[in-house]
């Protein structure tokens, strides 16, 4: 499987990996440990994006998680792409669906195994928040992001990336609630791109 195969309607590129994980555990202390999180993003300073500046998909959201205990579902992929893309154009940049008027492109991927496709896209991105320990049955997920112009992801300069871990309760939540901090995660990690036009 190829990860890092563009669609033909996409051209922005953004790795994200996303790996969620859920338990049955319903206590206080475990829903309070979940809401933890740790983020790191780092930008290049060639990095200066113009107001109206054109970003494209580089492929729908790509899902590793054959070996994982629970997958994502589909109403899940669709909010974390739709919050990307939202809060992206809330920062003044475009979508457009041509590759050829598209200054950056945009990817994104939810990581929820061990996959070696799932290390491949680690080694790619080369940014790695920690969680201090465990929390009782839960354990990590990370969501990583990327950003860089029209290029091959395995080989063109990475403006910007970022990633974010939590603990996820998955079914210990109601489903509004997990898609509620699913927005929330995918929200506050989008947050840290660069405004377009933005020269402080």
């Amino acid at each position: 499987m190829n990860l890092f195969r563009p669609c033909f309607n996409v051209a922005a590129t953004l790795i994200i990996g996303l790996s969620l994980v859920s338990t049955a555990c319903t206590s206080g202390n475990i829903m309070d440990d979940a809401r933890r999180f740790s983020a790191v993003t780092r930008t290049d300073p060639s990095f200066r994006p113009e107001v109206g500046d054109n970003l494209v998909w580089f492929s729908d959201l790509i899902v590793q998680d054959e070996n994982a205990d629970i997958q994502a579902t589909p109403a899940q992929v669709a909010l974390i792409q739709a919050t990307i893309e939202s809060q992206l154009i809330q920062k003044k940049y475009r979508f457009t669906e041509n590759v050829d008027q598209a200054q950056y492109m945009v990817a994104a991927a939810i990581v929820m195994d061990d996959s070696d496709q799932s290390q491949e896209i680690n080694d790619l991105v080369q940014i790695f928040p920690g969680l201090s320990g465990t929390i009782n049955d839960l354990e990590q997920g990370t969501l990583l992001v990327v950003i860089f112009p029209p290029s091959d992801p395995r080989t063109a300069p990475l403006l910007w990336r970022g990633a974010i871990q939590v603990y996820v309760v998955g079914e210990a939540l109601p489903e509004a609630m997990r898609m509620d901090r699913l927005r929330s995660l995918a929200t506050r990690l989008m947050s840290a791109v660069p405004e377009a036009g933005n020269r402080d």
